[in-house]
C-alpha cells in the first residue's frame, strides 16, 4: 500500500476515537511521560500544536513548563522547510502562521538538534519506529540534519494514539527511524539503528 493510502487510513482511526476519550488520553500525556526516565532528565523538550484529531500535547506542555522543562514549538520557515523551534513560556507572544497553525514568537529560537527531546506528531508508525506524517515534508527535512549525526542530536519520540501503530510501512531514503513512542499504553523504544 502506498503512503496515501496508509494516510487515508490511519486518519480514519484517529477519528474514530471520541472527543471524550481523545481528553482522557491528552490528560494522561504528562503522568505516561513521566514513567520513562530519559524523557524526565530532558530540559529542552520540543512539542507540536495538535491538528485536527493529532493527539494533544498540550496538558503535556503545560505540566513541562511548570516544571522549569524548556519547551519549543515548531515555527515555519520563511523558505524552505526546515522549521524551528521557538520557545513557548509566559514571555512568548503567539500568532497564527500561514496554514492557520499556532506558533508563538520568543528570542529563543533553535533548532531541532539543540533539543534535549523531540516529540513528533504523526499520521502512522510502524513496529519498527518508522514515521508516516502529514506529507508536507516539513519534518523531514527538519531531520535530516541530524542523518549521520544521530548521537549528538534529540531523542525522537513519537508521540500518537496506539490505534495509529501498524506492522509495517512504505519507507522512503531519506526517512529517520524514531527512538521511542508515546501512546495512550505507555512507551515503546524501538531497536537501535
Amino acid at each position: 500500500m502506498e503512503k496515501s493510502a496508509w494516510r487515508k487510513r490511519l486518519k480514519a482511526r484517529r477519528r474514530a476515537l471520541s472527543p471524550s476519550q481523545r481528553q482522557r488520553i491528552a490528560r494522561a500525556l504528562p503522568t505516561r511521560f513521566a514513567q520513562q526516565a530519559r524523557a524526565g532528565k530532558a530540559r529542552r523538550v520540543g512539542l507540536f500544536w495538535p491538528m485536527p484529531d493529532e493527539i494533544d500535547p498540550r496538558p503535556l506542555l503545560q505540566a513541562l513548563v511548570q516544571r522549569g522543562v524548556a519547551c519549543y514549538l515548531p515555527a515555519l520557515p520563511l523558505h524552505g522547510r526546515r522549521l524551528w523551534f521557538t520557545r513557548c513560556d509566559a514571555r512568548s507572544r503567539w500568532y497564527h502562521n500561514r496554514y492557520q497553525i499556532p506558533e508563538c514568537r520568543h528570542p529563543d529560537r533553535r533548532r531541532a538538534e539543540k533539543l534535549d527531546l523531540l516529540l513528533l506528531p504523526l499520521v502512522g508508525v510502524d513496529r519498527q519506529g518508522y514515521r508516516l506524517g502529514m506529507g508536507g515534508g516539513f519534518y523531514d527535512a527538519t531531520l535530516a540534519s541530524l542523518r549521520g549525526r544521530r548521537a549528538a542530536g534529540p531523542w525522537l519520540v513519537g508521540l500518537a494514539y496506539a490505534c495509529q501503530q501498524v506492522e509495517a510501512l512504505p519507507v522512503d531514503s531519506w526517512d529517520i527511524r524514531l527512538d521511542a513512542l508515546l501512546t495512550e499504553q505507555g512507551w515503546q523504544r524501538f531497536p537501535a539503528r
